[in-house]
């Protein structure tokens, strides 16, 4: 055992030490990391993913393919996302690159209900009522005009959704669905200092900071662009 397991912080070990002597200030960073590239990745592929099923929700005229879509994704979305995002990685099995699938599949409804939405504003505009009385082809018409607006009326949704999506992140880390060891998340360094949370209380302080410090900025990033 290194007989470095357990300090406090210290200028040589900035956040202490673990159970295993590492440093805890490197693994906070580390962490820190993995919790922005999930964020991103998650965000920027539901909102590709969303425009995706627009444009294909779009470009179809058979009304009852148009009325099971958001039926479906209706009822997909009534399931709590932290609950079906568990029993997903417990089916394909723990990993980051399982986890956000898993985060994915869990939180891309209510993505599809918001564009499916604005994909029926958009349709009754009168502009785009004009180009399909003239025998404009509807999925030329989706591609030139309503796709832009999508994207700009979508980007706002998306980047609210971010506090959303690192709070289940962080949850599903704790759970120890995330990220296997060695490798290091915030929320499994949450898991692993609760044991030590008296005895040995960086261990648990330090990443809890780190996780407010990236959620009030997401949080402050979401009202910014709701305004």
């Amino acid at each position: 055992m290194d007989n470095h397991y357990l300090q406090a912080p210290s200028w040589s070990h900035w956040f202490g030490t673990n159970l295993a002597g590492e440093d805890l200030f490197s693994l906070s960073i580390t962490a820190a990391a993995l919790e922005l590239i999930t964020l991103a990745i998650v965000a920027i592929s539901l909102h590709i993913l969303a425009l995706l099923t627009a444009s294909i929700f779009g470009a179809s005229t058979n009304p009852w393919w148009r009325q099971a879509w958001p039926q479906t994704a209706h009822f997909w979305s009534s399931m709590p996302h932290l609950l079906l995002a568990t029993l997903l990685v417990v089916l394909i099995g723990p990993g980051q690159p399982q986890l956000i699938a898993a985060l994915l599949i869990a939180m891309l409804a209510a993505h599809v209900i918001f564009i499916f939405s604005l994909v029926w504003d958009a349709e009754r505009q009168h502009f785009v009522l004009a180009k399909l009385a003239v025998g404009l082809p509807r999925g030329m018409i989706f591609r030139r005009d309503i796709l832009v607006w999508l994207h700009r009326k979508l980007t706002p949704f998306t980047v609210a959704r971010l506090p959303e999506i690192a709070m289940l992140h962080m949850a599903l880390s704790f759970l120890g669905f995330g990220i296997r060891p060695p490798s290091a998340s915030l929320g499994r360094l949450l898991f692993d200092g609760l044991p030590f949370m008296f005895s040995a209380w960086w261990l648990w302080v330090f990443p809890t900071l780190i996780a407010a410090i990236i959620l009030i900025i997401t949080t402050r990033t979401a009202v910014m662009a709701s305004t």
